[in-house]
């Protein structure tokens, strides 16, 4: 009996004790965590740092390229920064009760990727003409750059792909250097006159023309001047 008495009073203390004992737990932890938006930054973007995944913390610290950027607010749980083109440090340091943790990461922001305009423009007689919708296509050894207004006019301009910036004479017909400006039914043909071009790279060809369009049905002549032209082609 005495045995049992002690053997049932030891199993009662060890379930007391057992239930004495809390559970470890992390929930307590200062965790620094950040994220960043957009993804893939460039030059022109306002980059956001958003701490929100951080745990338990008090204070925030941010740090751009070594340097602590929220000294007069130690409360801020997101910045918005620019930054130049080429990569760039980002530390968080938290502090919460008792204890510090810090969050570091690299953000590679890329330049900003300029598209040229495109245009086309030129004096047709007396008239200024210039295109509401400029296209350009690199075809078969042809470069073919096209302009039409809402009124259905349009200009064409084909010079050689490997054409590179210089003075070229305007031929009335073949695969050479060539403009036409139709006006609905009709087509008219440059049959003299020059082509300039100022560059043709990066898939970007731009220029000037002037000269005399004829009209191959009744001969009429119209004088061009001051044409010019930027288009990008595939």
């Amino acid at each position: 009996m005495i045995r049992t008495a002690i053997c049932s009073a030891i199993i009662l203390a060890t379930f007391i004790s057992c239930q004495k004992q809390p559970a470890a737990t992390n929930n307590s932890k200062t965790v620094a965590c950040f994220t960043y938006t957009p993804q893939n930054p460039t030059s022109s973007d306002n980059v956001v740092f958003d701490a929100g995944c951080s745990k338990n913390v008090t204070n925030y610290f941010w740090y751009v390229d070594n340097l602590l950027v929220n000294a007069t607010d130690s409360k801020q749980t997101a910045i918005s920064e620019k930054f130049s083109t080429g990569s760039h440090r980002i530390s968080l340091l938290v502090t919460g009760t008792g204890s510090n943790s810090t969050d570091s990461m690299s953000v590679t922001v890329n330049a900003v990727d300029v598209k040229p305009s495109t245009s086309m423009s030129a004096t047709i007689g007396n008239t200024f003409w210039t295109a509401s919708a400029v296209f350009a296509l690199n075809s078969s050894g042809i470069i073919a750059i096209g302009g039409d207004d809402p009124d259905g006019s349009a200009i064409e301009i084909e010079v050689p792909s490997a054409t590179v910036a210089g003075t070229y004479s305007v031929t009335s017909s073949g695969y050479n250097y060539t403009v036409t400006y139709s006006n609905k039914a009709t087509v008219n043909s440059m049959t003299n006159g020059t082509i300039v071009i100022t560059s043709n790279a990066n898939k970007t060809i731009s220029g000037t023309f002037s000269g005399t369009l004829t009209n191959a049905g009744t001969g009429f002549t119209v004088p061009v001047s001051n044409g010019s032209f930027t288009a990008t082609y595939q």
